[in-house]
């Protein structure tokens, strides 16, 4: 990875990201700083975009260790989550962070605001509930957001 001479800092944090099937897993230890976030967001996008309206994708992130942002990161997860929403073959969104996460309970709010409100303890938990999003998708075909999988799936995630 190269940095720009616009960053200002260093990557902080770390993060993996895999396609599983018709899921995108993204592993994140944290604390992370914005400019962890636009790698993962450009190395997100370049997967999320194999994807298409008639095969689509959830997105299932699993965070470790701190879960805290500076806001410019958090504003910046916003802006990936909308733009999936809008343009890519996105039908959900989750997160898995167990409840000795750092800031779990800090922040929790502030994700909720940004359309990531939907947190698990467990990562079987996260995944039976993006199969079940996936299959309500081939049944109805039309609707393409996470409003689909809450109304079927249910908004209260095991947490």
């Amino acid at each position: 990875m190269s940095l720009s001479n616009e960053t200002l800092f260093k990557p902080h944090g770390y993060f993996s990201v895999r396609v599983e099937g018709q899921i995108l897993l993204t592993e994140v230890t944290g604390p992370w700083n914005l400019e962890l976030v636009e790698y993962w967001a450009t190395q997100t996008r370049e997967l999320a975009q194999n994807f298409r309206k008639d095969h689509p994708y959830v997105a299932v992130t699993v965070i470790r260790g701190s879960m805290l942002c500076p806001p410019d990161a958090l504003e910046r997860v916003a802006q990936g989550v909308a733009y999936a929403r809008q343009n890519l073959a996105c039908v959900g969104h989750c997160i898995v962070v167990a409840p000795d996460v750092d800031g779990r309970e800090i922040v929790r709010n502030a994700y909720q605001r940004i359309g990531l409100g939907l947190f698990f303890a467990d990562l079987e938990q996260a995944l039976h509930w993006a199969s079940q999003c996936l299959s309500k998708f081939r049944s109805d075909g039309d609707q393409t957001s996470d409003r689909v999988c809450k109304e079927v799936c249910g908004s209260e995630a095991a947490d």
